[in-house]
Formats: C-alpha cells, sequence, structure tokens
C-alpha cells in the first residue's frame, strides 16, 4: 500500500455502519471530556479492550454533507446518553471522506487520543465509585473484572 492509502480493515472495522448510520459520540478537546466518551464505549462493551479516539469537528461533518441525528446512546451510563448522534444516510462518498479525515489525523497525531486497555479499566472503576451507575449493567465477564478492581 502506498503511505497515504487507507486499509480496507480500518474503514470496515472502525467506521462500521449499519443501515446506512453510522455511530458517533460528541465531546470537547479535552482529554477529561474524551474520556466520557470513552466511558460511553466501554460500558455496553463483552469485553474491555484499547480504545482509540479521533476528534472530526462537526463543521468538517457538515462540509462533507454529513447530516447528524440526535439519538440516545447505548450506554448505561444516564447523563451520557444525550450525546450520542447518528450519521445517517450515509454513503461510499461520505464514509470514504471521512475515512480520509481521519487517516489525515491519525498521520498527523491530530485530537487522537489512545486510552489502554488499562486506563479504560481505571476509568470504569471510577465511574462506579462514583455511582455513576450500577456495575450489574455490565456485561459478566467486564463485570467481573471491574469488581476485582473495586
Amino acid at each position: 500500500m502506498e503511505s497515504d492509502d487507507i486499509g480496507a480493515d480500518a474503514v470496515t472495522g472502525c467506521l462500521r455502519t449499519s443501515n446506512n448510520t453510522l455511530s458517533v459520540w460528541q465531546c470537547s478537546l479535552e482529554e477529561t471530556d474524551v474520556a466520557e466518551v470513552v466511558l460511553a464505549l466501554a460500558t455496553p462493551m463483552e469485553r474491555i479492550d484499547k480504545i482509540d479516539v479521533v476528534l472530526i469537528h462537526k463543521n468538517d461533518l457538515d462540509e462533507d454533507g454529513c447530516i447528524l441525528e440526535a439519538t440516545l446512546g447505548n450506554t448505561p451510563v444516564d447523563d451520557l446518553r444525550a450525546r450520542h448522534m447518528d450519521i445517517i444516510n450515509i454513503n461510499l462518498t461520505k464514509l470514504c471522506s471521512l475515512a480520509r479525515r481521519i487517516a489525515t489525523k491519525v498521520r498527523q497525531n491530530s485530537n487522537c487520543y489512545l486510552f489502554t486497555k488499562s486506563k479504560v479499566q481505571d476509568i470504569i472503576v471510577n465511574a462506579v465509585k462514583n455511582n455513576r451507575f450500577d456495575v450489574d449493567s455490565l456485561n459478566e465477564k467486564v463485570r467481573i473484572e471491574i469488581q476485582k478492581k473495586l
């Protein structure tokens, strides 16, 4: 592959769509706010893993013709559900534009955040300790892993 090519796995894995819709979350550039999105992403998962987040400005999405629709997010953390949005009616042209924007940010290490598995665990543990959600709402394997750290 050429250095500016985007691997198909990056698109089909990280930008997975369903019914021509792509799930996204809103946050600021502050790492603590990005961690809130990580909490929303991690809590419904079947296992804890590292999470990479790349921030794209809403104006860039608008420029690419992406239409955002507010939808409640799938997370047991009630106060984060309203941060969820869907990019609706997404087609291959829009998806490729988004993939190029993300690839550029990753290559430039601009607005990219890596949360290790350990950091994701810490974020979840802190949320449980702060009564943000009920630990019993987690997948059984995740719950057992988090309870060991409480």
